[in-house]
């Protein structure tokens, strides 16, 4: 069986993966919502029609590198949601009531890879009619795989807010068990941010950031309050171990 040190260990993997994916919900819009305004900005200064503007390369381009930073930050939110999954597992093992996080955390790894394949579905079809000589046309043709897209993006949404609110409340429940009031503090943080995602996203402007931010507070300060105790075990462990050398040497 494997320890709980090892469960500790995971759980501050995932903890720190998932604060990235944070970083990047933070940064990536703003960056984009520049270079998109730049982009549009100095098309419609040349005088080009709306057609034109929408094949333009660097508005492809700039679409294109949307899609392949969201599939890069599912894939990277997957991982980390597995990571915390095997973390939750083991110290569930252990005798921890932390059986929620579990499940919480394998729900988001699913909703993770549905978000991925819902992009894709959805997206790729779009860039693909953008790169043809008539979008309606080729938009029409792949109006399915865009629909059924959307339709899993939809599912996942739902899946990973039910599941962030159960790793969420296993995340306060490890803080608990072992009294660390980082960890705790990251659980409540992740619920909240989970909570509030919808309701500020609709407020518009850049108030909806406030949810990725509590996001990355609740997973770094998860991730410092993990560290902490991985440490404290690794020096109990070796403390222990050089007690019973010494006592064998004795003997």
């Amino acid at each position: 069986m494997q320890s709980e040190s090892e469960g500790i260990r995971k759980l501050s993997i995932g903890s720190l993966l998932l604060s990235a994916v944070a970083i990047l919900m933070i940064v990536a819009p703003i960056a984009f919502q520049q270079v998109a305004l730049s982009s549009l900005s100095n098309l419609i200064i040349a005088g080009t029609n709306s057609s034109t503007t929408l094949k333009s390369p660097t508005l492809i381009s700039f679409i294109e590198l949307s899609v392949l930073l969201l599939v890069i930050s599912f894939a990277i939110m997957a991982i980390g949601n597995l990571y915390l999954s095997k973390g939750f597992a083991i110290l569930a093992r252990s005798g921890r009531k932390v059986g929620l996080g579990n499940i919480g955390a394998v729900g988001s790894f699913l909703a993770s890879v549905l978000l991925i394949i819902g992009t894709l579905l959805s997206d790729v079809p779009i860039i693909t009619a953008l790169h043809s000589t008539d979008i309606t046309a080729a938009l029409k043709a792949d109006i399915r795989e865009v629909l059924s897209g959307l339709a899993i993006e939809v599912f996942g949404i739902l899946i990973i807010f039910i599941g962030n609110i159960l790793v969420a409340l296993g995340l306060y429940k490890v803080g608990d068990a072992y009294d660390e009031g980082r960890i705790k503090m990251g659980g409540i943080s992740v619920f909240l941010a989970t909570i509030l995602t919808g309701p500020l996203t609709l407020a518009g402007g850049y108030i909806f950031l406030a949810s990725p931010i509590l996001f990355y507070i609740g997973f770094i300060s998860t991730y410092i309050g993990l560290r902490k105790k991985s440490r404290l075990a690794l020096r109990i462990s070796s403390a222990r171990f050089t007690n019973l050398s010494s006592r064998a040497r004795g003997n």
